[in-house]
């Protein structure tokens, strides 16, 4: 097991090493903490998401050229915000409420604890996963995203006899700017089922050492 790099979190210093035309800007450092969703292909109708992709993409067009940290959060809440609202309709197919089904990614989850992230908290939702979790030394986030959704569509199309796209492509990330925020997101996703409406045995949900005392 790697050891562990001090807690880090977003400098407004800090220059984006990553940019795409429908992404917002992407800041990576050693030790920084991420709130990340993602979600089922089936989660949201594409003419809800459709409109929601328009709006972010006029918010992106208007701030590109004066794109920073504290600015790409600005965006980032109020296009997170409208999204997490829908997602917690429970649209779609909701195949991740099944036990097994939440069980595999909840293993895909950890399986590189230690290795490239540190897991703080997650929280498996019927049609949506919430991972907060700090990014190790050498990795890159969207490689790390991708891993458990690559692993676990496979092995959910195998079970089901299925083929085709089972997440959604995009993936929704956030960096933590402090700890009264790492304690934000904590407290989010131990509130996120009740607030959803959801009853034990329709999610799954896990926190480590650090989640535990914190977002209370």
């Amino acid at each position: 097991m790697k050891e562990l790099p001090p807690l880090a979190f977003l400098n407004s210093s800090i220059e984006p090493v990553e940019r795409s035309r429908n992404r917002l800007p992407h800041w990576q450092r050693e030790g920084m903490f991420y709130f990340v969703t993602f979600r089922l292909a089936d989660s949201l109708p594409k003419e809800v998401m459709q409109k929601l992709d328009d709006h972010r993409l006029a918010m992106l067009a208007s701030y590109r050229k004066m794109m920073t940290p504290d600015v790409e959060q600005v965006v980032q809440r109020a296009f997170t915000r409208k999204l997490e609202r829908l997602l917690d309709q429970n649209l779609g197919s909701c195949r991740l409420r099944d036990e097994g089904v939440s069980l595999m990614v909840a293993n895909a989850l950890g399986y590189f604890e230690g290795s490239l992230c540190r897991q703080v908290a997650w929280v498996i939702m019927p049609n949506h996963v919430h991972v907060l979790f700090q990014l190790l030394a050498g990795q890159v986030i969207g490689n790390l995203v991708g891993s458990w959704k690559s692993y676990t569509a496979r092995l959910m199309n195998e079970v089901n006899g299925e083929v085709g796209a089972v997440w959604q492509k995009d993936y929704f990330d956030r960096a933590i700017r402090d700890e009264k925020h790492l304690a934000n997101c904590v407290r989010y996703i131990r509130r996120n089922p009740a607030k959803a409406g959801l009853r034990d045995g329709e999610y799954r949900i896990w926190e480590g050492e650090l989640a535990k005392g914190m977002g209370e």
